[in-house]
């Protein structure tokens, strides 16, 4: 078969590839440049056409091998049906077998992975991803042959191949735009996204994964408004993707093929909740212009994405790929209470500026007592947590864990050797005034001052608070002698008026000596102070 014969049975219309990621590009009518509209990759007309000759190459080479010698793959066409059809079987789909599985193993892969981001974020890419490029090499062989097949199993083999390899090379690219920060990025991963829907949309059996593809589309849609300021229109984008990702939900957990995808598309439906609240936030009125909100939300999806360094045992809950939808969804209900729709608890009146601090009952035992005296003792223990302690540096460790917490065991009151002998002790922990000042917060809204959002998990604050235990054991031989501990439990988040630019003496007044030292750096905080 000649070159240009292959070349005709490939490409037909479409003259030109990108040679950075693979897809399909329109030819110009002049000039030497030309852009992808899949990767936005600028590139010289002759280096696309380069491109398609290394492919129509490989393409060859693969018919070389796969056809008898005595048969010219130029005339197949004319050859009887019944010897295609067992040429077909015999020599081509025993050679086409490992690339259909490679490509399906790769797109399902990819699809059991969060396949968008938030805006600002970068998403590390899976490991052993194959090069957007060779998917189409792949989709070559399986288009060159495309006219072999004569029974319907075959031709329903070929083109779902193709299909599939359409929708992964598209995934691929998307993976690459999630690890950077190009600004366009949604723009190039709708259409991809788009393109990956239509590729599967024909086969049945890959039908819930054309519509969450579909879904996505709009989702990068909506992302792309929201970065660019345009909240409104974002708002309904982003909602109608949500409710499109939902339905895709059950026809995908109850298909045996495909429920291996099932916690991608959870982790994407949590990405559209998330961004969902986060373009609910932003459409509430502020005296911040547009560009200086973004710039806070870029300081804020930053942040959220540094949890990920925290990796240790210790820190599981800070590499969830979902984190990101309770703390907007904290974030969208601090601002409502800022512009009066809704309310939160406060407590205290000094402060500049309204830190959220998690509230964790630590019930546990101890034992005290001598001989005949010595008995078990039940304490219910107050603790506050900062929630914007990943802002604090050294936090996760051992020695600077109790600078973020109200160091409650550090605080206890020395019982007298007679207390502990005839176990007297009430307590190892000082923190009953916490407890009583927590209890006295309000239903407030936040106005007239600035809020941090919070920046935290309840599970990311009971880890924080079993590694102060942990913390507290190792400083004090009597503590770890007599506690006996049951799991912290986190009741939920208070608002405290601060003044962290005053250092330890100004972060909660109201707690003297009980106070966290610190509530993040001053720096970061002036950065993510949301005004009324």
């Amino acid at each position: 078969m000649s070159a240009n014969g292959v070349r005709g049975s490939l490409v037909g219309l479409v003259a030109l590839r990108c040679s950075s990621c693979g897809a399909s590009i329109q030819p110009t009518v002049s000039g030497d440049l030309i852009q992808c509209d899949h990767c936005g990759t600028t590139q010289k007309v002759v280096d696309a056409r380069g491109f398609v000759d290394q492919v129509v190459l490989q393409v060859q080479a693969f018919l070389r091998q796969a056809l008898p010698m005595s048969i010219d793959s130029g005339q197949l066409a004319n050859v009887d049906p019944i010897a295609r059809h067992g040429l077909f079987l015999q020599s081509i789909r025993p050679r086409l077998d490992p690339d259909s599985r490679e490509i399906r193993f790769q797109t399902m892969n990819l699809l059991s992975h969060p396949l968008v981001g938030l805006p600002y974020s970068r998403q590390p890419p899976p490991a052993g991803m194959l090069d957007p490029r060779q998917t189409f090499v792949l989709q070559a062989k399986f288009q060159a042959i495309s006219s072999i097949p004569v029974d319907p199993e075959s031709r329903m083999f070929v083109a779902q191949a193709q299909g599939l390899a359409v929708a992964c090379g598209s995934l691929l690219t998307n993976i690459v735009f999630l690890a950077g920060e190009k600004p366009e990025r949604y723009h190039f991963m709708g259409r991809n996204f788009a393109e990956a829907a239509k590729s599967t949309r024909d086969f049945p059996d890959l039908r819930p994964i054309s519509d969450r593809l579909a879904a996505l589309s709009i989702l990068c849609e909506g992302l792309d408004l929201l970065q660019s300021g345009k909240i409104s229109e974002a708002l309904e984008k982003l909602s109608a993707a949500r409710s499109q990702l939902e339905l895709c939900v059950a026809p995908t957990g109850t298909d045996f093929q495909l429920a291996s995808t099932l916690h991608g598309l959870d982790q994407d439906l949590s990405l559209a909740r998330a961004s969902t609240s986060l373009a609910s936030a932003l459409s509430l009125a502020s005296r911040e212009d547009g560009a200086t909100q973004m710039a806070r939300v870029r300081t804020m999806v930053h942040q959220i994405d540094m949890a990920r360094i925290w990796v240790s045992t210790d820190w599981q809950s800070m590499g969830r790929p979902n984190r990101a939808e309770p703390i907007l969804t904290m974030f969208h209900d601090m601002r409502r209470a800022q512009s009066g729709e809704a309310t939160v608890r406060v407590v205290g009146v000094e402060g500049n500026l309204f830190v959220p601090f998690w509230c964790v009952q630590v019930p546990y035992s101890f034992q005290t007592g001598a001989l005949w005296k010595a008995k078990g003792v039940a304490v219910s223990e107050t603790m506050l947590v900062a929630a914007s302690f990943p802002l604090e540096h050294g936090c996760q460790t051992m020695a600077g864990v109790t600078s973020v917490v109200t160091d409650v065991f550090g605080a206890r009151s020395q019982a007298s050797f007679r207390d502990r002998v005839t176990g007297r002790e009430t307590a190892i922990s000082g923190g009953e005034y916490v407890r009583r000042w927590t209890e006295s917060a309000q239903l407030s809204a936040l106005g007239g001052r600035p809020a941090i959002p919070p920046l935290s998990t309840s599970e990311d604050a009971a880890s924080l608070v079993n590694l102060y235990l942990k913390a507290a054991r190792a400083r004090d031989r009597g503590v770890d002698e007599k506690l006996r501990l049951s799991s912290p439990k986190v009741t939920g988040l208070v608002y405290v008026p601060c003044y962290p630019e005053l250092g330890a003496k100004g972060v909660i007044p109201g707690l003297g000596a009980l106070s966290p030292h610190s509530v993040g750096r001053v720096d970061l905080l002036t950065s993510l102070a949301w005004t009324p």
